[in-house]
């Protein structure tokens, strides 16, 4: 069986949103010779205790510690992990719900940079096309919105898609990183 290796950070010196968080021991990479986080006992979150997450207020954003982990994880290419700790918030959310759309167009944004690292080409460019759709509206309404600049990402997502589409994989210094505005 051929194990694919762990993507690398796409930018190295990129901030860090919570930075009190240690990065989990190895990114999560179905295929990459790695145990599942949580399913395997050997995995680098098996057993653990989920925390209680409180979706804030969009304006709050930067009292949401998990979400500022997730952007973390997502720009160190912590992407299983990224999705994992913004799907917990997204859980909290209600359907249809302006922020909890914005979270599941990150959420899909982070599976498809999997996606394209695993070289699923097909996959990465269905869910980067199902960001698209969930963040756009939001980019509509809002520049910024938690914190996130929104048309850089999208005009960075817009290529990673276009890539994907094309049967290729993102190149490192394309990813669509996530920027937020800065913490006080």
């Amino acid at each position: 069986m051929t194990t694919l290796p762990e993507p690398s950070p796409p930018r190295p010196g990129w901030p860090r949103y919570a930075p009190r968080r240690a990065f989990p021991p190895y990114r999560y990479v179905p295929g990459g010779g790695h145990p599942h986080p949580t399913a395997d006992p050997k995995g680098h979150s098996h057993g653990r205790v989920e925390e209680t997450v409180t979706l804030p207020d969009p304006d709050d954003w930067r009292l949401c510690e998990p979400y500022l982990f997730g952007a973390d994880l997502y720009n160190f290419a912590y992407w299983w992990e990224a999705h994992e700790a913004w799907e917990a918030l997204w859980q909290e959310g209600a359907p249809g719900d302006e922020q909890t759309v914005f979270l599941q167009g990150l959420i899909q944004a982070a599976a498809g940079l999997l996606k394209s690292h695993m070289g699923t080409h097909t996959g990465a460019a269905h869910l980067f096309s199902a960001a698209r759709a969930k963040l756009g509206p939001v980019a509509l309404a809002h520049t910024r919105y938690m914190g996130l600049d929104l048309p850089p990402f999208l005009e960075a997502l817009d290529a990673a898609l276009a890539e994907a589409s094309a049967g290729r994989a993102i190149p490192p210094g394309r990813v669509p990183m996530i920027r937020l505005a800065p913490l006080p």
